[in-house]
């Protein structure tokens, strides 16, 4: 079906709750959003448990972005409503 579950213990105070998800193998890391602790978005190594936080929430009213794909050293974003921007890019 292509579900995944993706659970690290990281050992933070924070808690994340990721609602996109993407897998690059070029650099062999996870991409995820988050909306709840530090929002934004984020680079998961799976193999060490290092989270690195790349861009703060998207620049939409309601922050919400639930679609994500990851390629050519860029991760694309989409907002839940398409409110107020269509998609938002950030180039690693």
């Amino acid at each position: 079906t292509g579900a995944t579950t993706l659970v690290l213990d990281v050992h933070t105070s924070t808690g994340f709750r990721f609602f996109a998800l993407d897998y690059n193998p070029v650099d062999d890391l996870f991409y995820g959003y988050t909306e709840y602790g530090d929002s934004g978005l984020y680079s998961i190594n799976i193999d060490t448990g290092v989270m690195t936080k790349l861009a703060g929430t998207i620049p939409a009213a309601n922050g919400q972005g639930r679609g994500m794909a990851v390629g050519n050293n860029t991760v694309y974003l989409t907002a839940t409503r398409g409110d107020d921007v269509a998609k938002y890019r950030d180039d690693k």
